[in-house]
């Protein structure tokens, strides 16, 4: 089982490192704002390949026999190797070890964030597996709130950077402009999925994707601008914490709003 978690780790940013480098470049290129390009499309495309990469990596441990073992093994080790390495060549380089102490502080909130999380949707999925029509659009609810998040804590977290930002919380009134414009994308982006949640069922659906929309999208946004603007203040890198913390937060939020609409408003 380790050895899958690895190997998937392993594969999957061998794979999406390179693109997410790739969508950064050309965006910029283009003229367009990689804060709001890199996160979405990248995340998105990472989402499909850790899925795929889960499943090939559970067939090498536990379909293609001896063979298949080895193969798990052999990308275990190898990725094992290359960050060993990379941790023994750059040991003494301080940004490095700043990264990665941050990085893992990051990881841990958001491993216990996502654990609460996953504990709580396996006791309401149930009741959103009752309701096919939710079921269409549920990967995309979770989805869009999130990389709006992701999209809105990128941009604060470049212009605490750049210095345009102050981290003080009143910095808000100054990116009320950036909240509308993700803000109205994202409410097109949920009206779309309440008309497919819609179909073939009740008008109720509707009301309950778009009723979880504004119930936790400012949620998330405040989120991500306190994370941005607290570990800022604490000379913290905010890249390392807003949008992996927004994340976690974001999937919870949506699965347990989502449930609670649907057990007020719709009787099995």
């Amino acid at each position: 089982i380790l050895s899958v978690c690895i190997a998937t780790q392993g594969l999957t940013t061998i794979v999406v490192e390179p693109i997410t480098s790739f969508l950064g470049f050309f965006s910029f290129k283009k003229g367009v704002n990689p804060d709001v390009v890199v996160y979405p499309v990248s995340s998105t495309i990472a989402d499909i390949l850790v899925t795929g990469f889960y499943i090939l990596t559970l067939a090498l441990a536990f379909k293609f026999g001896f063979f298949g073992k080895i193969a798990l093994t052999i990308i275990t080790l190898i990725y094992t190797f290359f960050i060993l390495a990379s941790l023994l060549k750059f040991r003494k380089d301080i940004s490095y070890l700043k990264v990665i102490k941050e990085a893992i502080c990051g990881v841990l909130i958001t491993v216990a964030i996502s654990a609460v999380s996953g504990f709580s949707l396996s006791k309401v999925k149930n009741k959103i597996e009752t309701h096919k029509g939710f079921i269409r659009v549920y990967p995309a609810l979770i989805d869009t709130i999130g990389d709006g998040g992701a999209i809105f804590g990128s941009l604060l977290t470049t212009k605490l950077a750049l210095g345009e930002v102050k981290p003080k919380l009143t910095a808000i009134k100054d990116n009320l402009n950036e909240l509308r414009q993700i803000g109205a994308a994202a409410l097109i982006m949920y009206i779309a999925y309440g008309i497919i949640a819609s179909l073939n069922s009740t008008f109720i659906n509707f009301f309950v994707v778009a009723s979880t929309f504004l119930v936790v999208f400012p949620l998330v946004m405040i989120l991500s601008f306190f994370t941005a603007v607290a570990t800022c203040y604490k000379g913290l890198d905010p890249d390392n914490f807003t949008v992996p913390i927004e994340m976690a937060v974001s999937d919870g939020l949506v699965t347990l709003v989502l449930t609670l609409l649907i057990a007020l408003t719709i009787r099995v």
